[in-house]
């Protein structure tokens, strides 16, 4: 199918576009009968080692992209000398670790794509570039610098340098005065001023914020001022003895860094438009005030908001009371161990629903986490609306967590799909009346699953303490771990019953084997 789009593609294209591999373009160009103004080069090789003659021969060439072709390592130095033209390249995942000078004559470029190549080096040249729109370093992990002539490039939307590991940027990137997406910006105090400057972005992500020497500095950003600002993200490095499964501690920072980060993020305080936060890093003991007493007001865009690797915050933020909020992920709490209302809204706010329109829930890597309850009831004995709008929740890696709160059996009424893994201290799961999608894994103490009447899909791998599953008359597919097993559990076949223990059974999916209703072994199931 692809090809023959492809195909298509080429054919509505004539000679204005080839995509294919070296030779097949070779032979197209020797192959025509007239001369060819191709505008549109896609090379995909991944035998090719060098640029061939015939594409410096193009030189009405506008985009030049190099697919899946690995070996190529250098460029001939006379390369965009011959290729004025060009608006788009595209060099990304190819091996160079350094662009020919001649890169400045590229005056028209629109586009350069180097992301996930060896560059080790960008030439000054690039200064002349002064159409250029996006820069996409992404993920060059040899590049440790950007040449001052990138500062030159007066109308750049776009740079990208995530996964490079810069030591910061050149002193004026604040004249880049049209940029609207800065996905990498190496935190450090010079260029953090010049930020202020940078009234059009949409779209910004810090690292390094450790580095942030006080909260001055943080403060001359001027995040909450950005009109446009609609995606923040603040990472700091986490410590070289922490990983996915050893969280920070706070032993592994000096008081004084604890307290200044803290102060630091006091002063990164989103502006009201923005729509999409994550914190990943932060090791303050506490969040910072506009996160822990945040109003509907003041976020009221917020959609989507990620905590992740907050280890040292022994208490999550009020976050119930925002309006908008529809995606939520904790993750790497590790200090955390008992979530109650506080959780879901403020002293003066129990009327309002909590997490009105909140659809996505997740916690992870929650290692300490115990006790979860969110029961809050006013003077008239009548419970707040909670959750009204959930649909999906996840509780992974959450070994101590011992019960769900009842509030949220009870009150989340469209929650439709709920994952389990690794939460090897609860016991029990029951009376989820919508829910529709159950997959249960590595929960080792799980002994009961009951009362699920519309539930359609049960997915139960390696909880091997799970004896009781009741309640599930609507489950049609259910799929099991059958690896380390000689017989299907009890709760499946039914042993001794004279009725079918799960009517609306229809698939059994295992490891090994998928089984369905009117195959001759569907009686082991009943």
């Amino acid at each position: 199918m692809h090809d023959l789009l492809r195909s298509l593609a080429q054919h509505v294209a004539g000679d204005e576009c080839f995509v294919g591999d070296a030779r097949a373009f070779e032979n197209k160009i020797k192959s025509s009968s007239s001369s060819i103004k191709l505008r549109h080069l896609s090379i995909v090789d991944g035998n090719l080692e060098t640029i061939p003659d015939l594409i410096m021969k193009q030189t009405s060439l506008r985009t030049l992209s190099f697919f899946h072709t690995p070996l190529i390592h250098n460029l001939p130095e006379d390369l965009f000398r011959k290729l004025r033209s060009l608006r788009g390249l595209n060099l990304s995942e190819t091996t160079i670790a350094n662009l020919p000078t001649s890169l400045g004559d590229l005056v028209h470029l629109r586009r350069l794509d180097l992301s996930h190549t060896k560059i080790r080096e960008i030439p000054e040249s690039i200064e002349n570039l002064r159409n250029l729109l996006f820069l996409m370093l992404e993920d060059c992990k040899y590049l440790r610098n950007l040449p001052n002539g990138v500062m030159g490039l007066i109308n750049l939307r776009i740079l990208d340098v995530w996964g490079a590991p810069l030591d910061g940027l050149p002193v004026g990137i604040g004249r880049l005065k049209q940029l609207r997406s800065l996905r990498g910006f190496v935190a450090n105090g010079c260029t953090l001023e010049e930020l202020k400057s940078l009234s059009q972005l949409r779209y910004i992500s810090m690292v390094k914020l450790e580095r942030v020497s006080d909260r001055a500095k943080a403060k001359a950003a001027a995040l909450q001022a950005k009109p446009h600002l609609v995606y923040l993200y603040l990472y700091c490095t986490l410590p070289s003895s922490s990983s996915d499964v050893q969280l920070p501690h706070a032993n592994d920072y000096e008081e004084e860094d604890i307290n200044r980060i803290r102060e630091v993020f006091e002063e990164l305080r989103p502006p009201p438009c923005i729509e999409v936060l994550l914190i990943d890093g932060y090791f303050g003991l506490e969040f910072p005030n506009w996160m822990m007493t945040p109003s509907s007001s003041s976020f009221r865009n917020l959609r989507r908001l990620d905590l992740t690797n907050c280890a040292l915050c022994r208490q999550l933020p009020r976050l119930g009371m925002l309006p908008q909020l529809d995606c939520l992920w904790i993750s790497g709490a590790s200090e955390v161990t008992s979530i109650g209302p506080e959780f879901l809204l403020l002293a003066d706010s129990c009327f309002s629903p909590c997490f009105p329109k909140l659809e996505t829930l997740g916690f992870r890597n929650m290692t300490n986490w115990e006790k979860w309850w969110w029961r809050w009831e006013d003077e008239d004995n009548q419970t707040t609306s909670l959750l009204p709008s959930l649909n999906k929740l996840i509780i992974d890696m959450c070994p101590k967590l011992r019960s769900l709160p009842e509030s949220l059996l009870c009150y989340a009424t469209a929650l439709k799909e709920l994952r389990i893994r690794s939460a090897h201290s609860l016991r029990e799961i029951q009376n989820l009346p919508s829910l529709t999608e159950l997959i249960l894994v590595h929960s080792s103490r799980l002994v009961s699953v009951s009362n699920f009447p519309v539930l359609k899909h049960l997915g139960v791998y390696a909880c091997e303490g799970l004896k009781v599953v009741e309640g599930v008359d609507a489950v049609e597919h259910i799929q099991l771990d059958d690896r380390e097993v000689e017989s299907l559990p009890e709760w499946l076949t039914g042993a001794g019953e004279e009725q079918p223990r799960l009517p609306s059974l229809h698939k059994l999916t295992l490891k090994n084997k998928i089984c369905h209703r009117e195959l001759p072994d569907w009686p082991l199931i009943r």
